[in-house]
């Protein structure tokens, strides 16, 4: 069984995920801010109010955090090709994360691309409403959220 934790971030972490960066996440932040995997992992460090790096068996593989906004959470994960290999331990972390950002903010949202169904599929799952299709420097997003009841 893999050794799969969160831990704290650091920046050595984005240069070593970058490389492999999935391709659909690739593309995700390239349609919506024009950056690199590079620049996307450091800026997610950098903004969020709450940032951890998944490792497994010691090998940063993902990025996950959240960034306040006014009252709002606005949850972000990027991973590397790494994390499709182990879906069932992603999506167990990915509960927990969820109870944790669940018990701190009453409002999470964000936005999708389109394009990428597996990370579309993953938000389902989870319990995010898929809501309206709006366009981001010429893209075709989904905005997501979680409200509190």
């Amino acid at each position: 069984m893999p050794d799969i934790k969160y831990v704290e971030p650091i920046a050595e972490h984005c240069k070593t995920m970058a490389p492999a960066m999935r391709a659909a996440d690739q593309m995700e932040v390239f349609r919506a801010t024009g950056a690199s995997p590079l620049e996307a992992l450091r800026g997610g460090l950098r903004d969020s109010a709450s940032c951890r790096t998944v490792t497994l068996d010691g090998v940063p593989v993902a990025m996950f955090g959240v960034v306040e906004r006014d009252d709002v959470g606005v949850p972000w994960f990027l991973g590397t090709v790494v994390v499709d290999e182990h879906p069932l331990s992603m999506m167990k972390m990915s509960k927990l994360i969820m109870n944790d950002w669940t018990d701190r903010y009453r409002t999470l949202r964000n936005y999708v691309d389109a394009k990428n169904d597996k990370a579309i599929r993953w938000l389902d799952v989870l319990g995010f409403e898929l809501r309206d299709i709006v366009l981001i420097r010429k893209s075709e997003f989904i905005e997501f959220g979680w409200e509190a009841s």
